[in-house]
């Protein structure tokens, strides 16, 4: 599969968790770094003076923008799939069987990408079997035993079809 073009496919979702995974790091990050400039921390770094302060501001600048773009990309990984996946969902409602969904290898939802693609295949196949007994339903006309058989076969199918409620089934 190819490489997305697009980093940001579902920006609500990945700057929520690019922003999450930032702000815990810059809690950790400076819970650690000052609390070595403490008088009685073990790391002993000592007083917090400009030139320890810059290495700090330096040291969680390259920690955060090495979280953010971490962030940024597995969010990718989830929200690239999620995408694809109601994309398809959109196409199986408006009628369209032959969605197949692909993920790349280290996508997360492959099962999902999976239920759905099996999902198309069933209707799909559903739709084969019923255009047959159609096809043989035309054919058998002239027979009226043929006929009620072929009618009693395609109720059933159907049925099979249109999981609903009885209530909301057609006539």
């Amino acid at each position: 599969m190819e490489k997305r073009r697009q980093l940001i496919i579902e920006p609500g979702f990945q700057l929520r968790m690019a922003l999450g995974a930032t702000g815990a790091t810059v809690i950790l990050v400076n819970l650690v770094l000052l609390t070595g400039f403490l008088p009685a921390s073990p790391l002993g770094l000592g007083p917090l003076s400009f030139g320890n302060a810059v290495v700090v501001a330096l040291t969680e600048a390259l920690v955060l923008l090495l979280v953010w773009r971490t962030a940024v990309h597995t969010s990718h990984r989830v929200a690239g799939p999620i995408h694809r996946v109601k994309r398809a969902l959109a196409q199986l409602a408006d009628g369209d069987l032959s969605v197949q969904v692909n993920l790349r290898g280290r996508d997360f939802f492959h099962d999902l990408a999976d239920a759905v693609n099996h999902l198309a295949k069933v209707r799909r196949d559903e739709l084969a079997q019923l255009r047959e007994m159609v096809a043989a339903l035309e054919t058998a006309t002239a027979d009226q035993s043929a006929t009620a058989e072929l009618v009693a076969r395609l109720r059933k199918e159907l049925d099979q079809f249109d999981r609903r409620p009885d209530q909301e089934r057609g006539p």
